[in-house]
């Protein structure tokens, strides 16, 4: 019997969720082409699903990204992708219509209030990093969609 995790073996029945949400968390697992249709079996008919994540204007699969995100941010920044590149991700799934994906207005403002309400010092690691992206580099993609 194989004991590893495998894509779609959540503990639910098909069709369980009317929708799914993920705030933060898919630049981590979501650029596997094997998660959508996992998650989409697990939503009714015309079931909704949605997630905001970390992301860059210019997709790091485009081009490198900035010095002052990798040198915070580390790998990881592979995974900011573009809202454009979450779209094609998401409709060569074949498994969801109505997609539609966006930068967040104001998104990294938004990441510095929320990091200084958390107490970070001034000169911090990720609010140097959001205050040196004078090109409007970062942000969070948002992307929905509903299942076929």
């Amino acid at each position: 019997m194989d004991s590893e995790p495998r894509y779609g073996a959540a503990p639910f029945e098909d069709g369980a969720f009317d929708a799914i949400v993920s705030i933060d968390a898919f630049e981590y697992f979501g650029t596997d082409v094997r998660l959508l249709p996992s998650l989409v079996r697990l939503l009714k008919r015309h079931g909704g699903i949605g997630m905001t994540t970390p992301a860059l204007r210019t997709d790091p699969y485009q081009s490198s990204p900035p010095a002052y995100v990798t040198k915070v941010i580390g790998w990881e920044a592979s995974g900011w992708h573009a809202p454009d590149w979450w779209a094609t991700h998401w409709h060569l799934s074949g498994l969801v219509d109505n997609v539609t994906a966006r930068m967040q207005e104001r998104g990294r403002e938004d990441w510095l209030r929320w990091t200084r309400a958390l107490g970070e010092d001034e000169n911090g690691p990720v609010i140097s990093m959001l205050e040196a992206d004078e090109d409007d580099q970062i942000g969070f993609s948002i992307v929905s969609a509903t299942k076929k």
